[in-house]
């Protein structure tokens, strides 16, 4: 029975296209920041900030998750 993986899991899986994955995440977490500095739209800044929160999880999880020696797509 062939075992079912997820893109993500697939993605996770070879280095070049996590770190590629992982450097997606900080840039936009980086605008975030700079659009929240900004001030300019305050009606916006907790939209960002929830935003921003939910970016820095998946950096977090993402960073937790062992890649299995045995993966077989």
């Amino acid at each position: 029975k062939k075992e079912l993986f997820f893109d993500l899991e697939l993605q996770l899986n070879d280095t070049a296209k996590k770190n590629e994955l992982l450097s997606n995440i900080e840039n936009k977490i980086q605008k975030l920041k700079a659009l929240m500095r900004s001030g300019e739209n305050q009606a916006s800044f907790d939209k960002y900030n929830t935003l921003l929160q939910g970016y820095n999880s998946v950096l977090k999880v993402l960073s937790r998750i062992k890649i299995k020696k045995d993966f077989q797509a």
